[in-house]
């Protein structure tokens, strides 16, 4: 049975623990952070068919004072410029099998927070939930 976990996590919730993972950014002129630094995420692959992915959090920016004090504050919110090469993790990206017995073996994504949005979605499927 194929898997696909979808977690929403905080800096707080984020340990330098078992798994590093691979920073992968884009080169595309539309997908990048509040100050224009690339977008990306954190990736490690197994071959697996199933998947862990992660968004980092970090609340979001809602009119003009928020935004300018968030990119002054706290630029991690909004730049990829200071993100590491890798990024380390535990939990549910444990790839210990007596840790985490059921995704242990799985590939593994973080997707970094740098836009100042929330990460929210919208389906127009009228034939029933959206198959995965």
């Amino acid at each position: 049975m194929n898997s696909l976990i979808l977690l929403l996590l905080s800096w707080s919730s984020i340990c330098s623990c078992y798994l590093l993972m691979d920073l992968q950014q884009f080169h595309e002129p539309d997908l990048v952070c509040n100050d224009g630094s690339p977008a990306g995420y954190y990736l490690y692959t197994t071959g697996s068919s199933d998947w862990v992915i992660g968004l980092d959090g970090g609340f979001w920016c809602f009119d003009q004072y928020s935004c300018l004090w968030r990119a002054k504050n706290q630029q991690y919110l909004t730049s990829s410029t200071k993100w590491p090469n890798q990024r380390s993790m535990g939990g549910i990206f444990d790839t210990n099998v007596t840790k985490n017995p059921r995704f242990a073996g799985a590939n593994k994504v973080l997707v970094g927070y740098c836009s100042s949005d929330m990460f929210t979605g919208y389906s127009n499927v009228t034939d029933g939930p959206l198959k995965v």
